[in-house]
């Protein structure tokens, strides 16, 4: 009597537990979609919404760039999607073609703003080569 409980026992926790690891696969699948897709789902109806249509532009340091001239510092084009601009990329494209600024921070200003923060380097010294260059605190001869 008692070897037969322990035998049913025994078929019982083989029998469970592949199908509870099934069970947890499964579920670690569906969470994963819903968060996967999800957020590419909100990414496409977000894009093609028209209310997130960039019109303004600002490029900030210790001076202040707006209208056309924003839109020609930063190549980005009036009307295009707000969530399609990839702000990464524009400020390693601004530093890339602006190696005076130190750093830049690209942010998106909800429903239809840029503002590019520009940071400037900051001369301590100069050397003399052909003409006198500053050259910033990392050594970095500013252009």
């Amino acid at each position: 009597m008692f070897k037969k409980r322990k035998i049913k026992r025994q078929k019982r926790i083989k029998e469970f537990v592949p199908k509870f690891f099934v069970r947890i696969i499964l579920l670690i699948l569906i969470i994963y979609f819903l968060f996967g897709w999800s957020g590419k789902l909100v990414n496409l109806i977000l894009s093609n919404i028209k209310y997130f249509r960039l019109s303004e532009v600002l490029v900030k340091d210790h001076f202040t760039l707006e209208g056309e001239d924003a839109f020609a510092f930063t190549r980005l084009k009036p009307g295009s999607n707000l969530f399609t601009v990839e702000i990464n990329a524009l400020a390693k494209e601004i530093k890339d073609r602006h190696p005076e600024f130190e750093d830049v921070t690209v942010r998106r200003i909800l429903p239809k703003s840029i503002v590019v923060l520009l940071k400037e380097r900051k001369p301590i010294m100069q050397i003399k080569l052909v003409k006198f260059y500053p050259v910033d605190k990392k050594g970095f001869i500013i252009p």
